[in-house]
């Protein structure tokens, strides 16, 4: 997990992500305010664990699992400019989005600058992965790559 020290800090224990710090693009993750003086939480769905979490310069993105499900889902938030908060759509994601990745089984997040990276499995080969884990490699997906089985969802 990597994540921008300047103003942004997960909470292991609870599970939940807490942000503070300049938020003119929703990088805190809660609302537009433009400065977040305490640390508040991320409105991320509740009752779920937070499996990855990767902070560019004004976006992040989270990887989780909601109790009771096996399937991990991709979270984005702040700003998407570039696309990076997932998708095509260019201003501000916030509060987080759900961002699908069709067909695909998730297995880590990160971030660049103003650049956001998933690593990824086919579903076919997750279910191979289980059965002999060397025998698949992962590989990298960006968010935007696959941008026609897209679909956000609010938070």
């Amino acid at each position: 997990v990597r994540d921008s020290p300047d103003w942004f800090a997960p909470e292991e224990d609870s599970n939940r992500v807490f942000g503070c710090g300049e938020n003119g693009r929703g990088q805190c993750g809660r609302n537009l305010q433009q400065q977040q003086q305490i640390f508040a939480a991320c409105k991320l769905p509740k009752n779920s664990a937070l499996l990855g979490l990767s902070c560019g310069s004004e976006h992040c993105v989270a990887l989780l699992r909601r109790v009771g499900s096996r399937k991990r889902e991709l979270w984005c938030w702040g700003c998407n400019e570039y696309g990076q908060a997932g998708g095509s759509n260019s201003g501000v994601v916030c509060p987080a989005s759900r961002v699908r990745l069709r067909g695909l089984q998730l297995e880590a997040v990160a971030c660049g600058f103003s650049s956001s990276a998933v690593i990824c499995s086919s579903r076919e080969k997750a279910a191979l992965s289980a059965v002999a884990p060397s025998a698949v490699a992962p590989s990298a997906v960006a968010p935007s790559a696959v941008a026609p089985e897209q679909q956000h969802d609010a938070g």
